[in-house]
C-alpha cells in the first residue's frame, strides 16, 4: 500500500503532506500544508512533470520526507506570516 498523506505534530501544529499522484493537469505534486495561528490554512506545492518519471520522482521525493524537510518547504509561507518554524 503506497501512503498518500503524513501528518507531523511540530512546534508550530500539524503539517500534513499530500502527493497527488491523479496528474489531472499537471502531473504529480506534494503539497505541504499548515495553519499558523491567526491564520487559515496555508499550503504550499511542489510539481512534478507530467510523466512516468515525474510519477516516479514524486513517489520516491514523498518517501523521504521528514517533519524537517515538511517544516523548511514551508519556511518561506511561515515567514511571511510571522511564523517561525
Amino acid at each position: 500500500m503506497n501512503n498518500f498523506a503524513k501528518l507531523f505534530d511540530t512546534k508550530i501544529g500539524q503539517v500534513l503532506c499530500v502527493l497527488d499522484m491523479s496528474g489531472d493537469e499537471d502531473g504529480a505534486a506534494i503539497t505541504f500544508t499548515c495553519k499558523p495561528k491567526n491564520f487559515g490554512l496555508c499550503s504550499t506545492k511542489i510539481n512534478f512533470s507530467d510523466t512516468d518519471k515525474g510519477s516516479k520522482a514524486a513517489q520516491r521525493c514523498f518517501n523521504r520526507i521528514t517533519e524537517k524537510m515538511a517544516l523548511e518547504a514551508l519556511k518561506d509561507v511561515l515567514e511571511l506570516v510571522g511564523e517561525r518554524s
